[in-house]
């Protein structure tokens, strides 16, 4: 698979402030235009000009300004990326998410991202700090997922809704990023694990929220507690991803899931 640096052919066009696109070679070309224009123009044996109360050759006047123009096109370019930052970053994401953090190399990166390597460290860092952002996404995405089951008008059919979706928005061959990054990482790096561990407060969280609002009406019995079912809850679906993983059997996991929802219920 081709890599492609910052400016790749398929890139959308960098845009100035006023929205109009432009690209870098023809940036260039008229920087160096204007800069001969003036060499031509301003000559050492023309006028000294004044700065600050100080007299300057034209030299030190044309170093300046081509110091000057040079490092204001650096930092145009430098806060202006030819590709998607965020589309790239779920291409990493996705790669870890199949090979794991260990088993993934750079050059797994570079062609699955289709970056070089310079690109991905000016942009997301070295390899572990592109992962903990790839987890961050991951974890703001399962959130997102959890909060638009919670539409339902029952808040124990929100609860259903989130578990069939464990079951059924799955990726083939692939458990939960979460769960397997726990597993690999979580026991042995500090970093990893709080990232881990705050998805998953945020998560028992929503769940907590519904199972407390389905108590009240009436939809499970008085004597649960919502909290205890809620970090229930979401262990089991690591169970879920686990027998996946190891059996691949849907009716299986369908059964699983109904018997999840029936302690909940009764």
């Amino acid at each position: 698979m081709p890599t492609a640096g910052v400016h790749n052919k398929q890139a959308k066009p960098l845009r100035c402030s006023s929205g109009r696109a432009f690209m870098p070679a023809a940036c260039t070309v008229m920087i160096i235009n204007t800069y001969a224009s003036i060499c031509n123009n301003f000559v050492d044996h023309s006028p000294r000009p004044a700065l600050l109360g100080k007299q300057y050759s034209g030299t030190v006047v044309l170093n300046l300004f081509g110091t000057f123009v040079l490092k204001f096109y650096i930092c145009i370019m430098a806060r202006n990326k030819a590709f998607d930052p965020e589309e790239r970053l779920e291409k990493a994401r996705d790669l870890f998410w199949e090979k794991g953090y260990n088993a993934t190399s750079m050059q797994d990166l570079v062609e699955g991202m289709q970056l070089n390597r310079a690109s991905i460290y000016d942009t997301y860092g070295d390899k572990y700090a592109l992962f903990q952002q790839c987890l961050q996404n991951y974890a703001k995405e399962k959130l997102f997922d959890y909060k638009q089951c919670c539409d339902k008008v029952s808040p124990m059919t929100a609860v259903e809704s989130i578990v069939r979706r464990a079951v059924s928005n799955k990726k083939e061959g692939k458990t939960c990023l979460m769960v397997k990054t726990s597993f690999e990482l979580a026991s042995m790096d500090d970093g990893i694990k709080m990232i881990v561990q705050e998805q998953a407060k945020a998560s028992i969280s929503v769940l907590q929220e519904l199972l407390e609002k389905a108590k009240q009406m009436n939809e499970i019995p008085a004597e649960k507690d919502p909290a205890t079912l809620a970090q229930f809850l979401y262990a089991s679906f690591s169970s879920l991803w686990m027998m996946d993983v190891l059996f691949g059997d849907r009716e299986m996991l369908e059964r699983m899931a109904d018997h999840i929802l029936y302690s909940i219920r009764h």
